[in-house]
């Protein structure tokens, strides 16, 4: 039997949070976390997955998705990993992007994908939304958001993969049976 696990995350940031960062430069680079039990060599595996799709060479791996320091948040609720990142860029942990980060969210990620996770949609009023998406399409995806080639709700719509979806429209969903 999997573990559930609770992906409800509040509608929207804090607005001074989005406000602040969204006037200072925001980094390419995506914090991942994992809810699962991995291990340091699987969570780089992962990062690395992630990465595939991006074009880069050895020597830039780690310049698009990379374990977060203190990446492990297993048993706890999404909410967990979304007060950690707020808290890491709020306090100066500079280098990673703000809004969006990465989370393995079941052990079988290679097959049901990761959550990538935004905290500012560009909507009006900004929201919080997520969605599984393919692990080697994380990278890829994120590279479009940051050059703004594609808008959130076109890569939604384009990756997202099976159940377990997490959106900013139903906060109270539960991955895992």
């Amino acid at each position: 039997m999997t573990q559930k696990i609770d992906l409800s995350l509040p509608p929207a940031a804090p607005a001074a949070y989005i406000s602040k960062y969204q006037r200072e430069s925001n980094e390419l680079l995506s914090a991942l976390y994992t809810l699962v039990p991995l291990s340091e060599d699987e969570l780089k595996e992962v990062a690395i997955t992630c990465e595939n799709e991006c074009g880069l060479g050895e020597d830039q791996a780690g310049n698009v998705v990379t374990p977060a320091p203190q990446p492990h948040h297993v048993s706890l609720p999404l909410r967990a990993v979304y007060e950690s990142h707020m808290d890491k860029i709020s306090h100066g942990e500079s280098g990673y992007n703000s809004f969006n980060f990465v989370v393995v969210v079941d052990q079988n990620w290679k097959e049901n994908g990761v959550l990538l996770v935004t905290l500012y949609t560009q909507d009006d009023p900004p929201r919080i939304d997520s969605f599984m998406c393919p692990a080697a399409e994380v990278g890829l995806l994120l590279q479009n958001l940051w050059v703004a080639n594609m808008g959130w709700e076109e890569l939604k719509e384009s990756y997202q993969i099976g159940a377990g979806r997490a959106t900013g429209d139903n906060h109270n969903e539960v991955y895992g049976s």
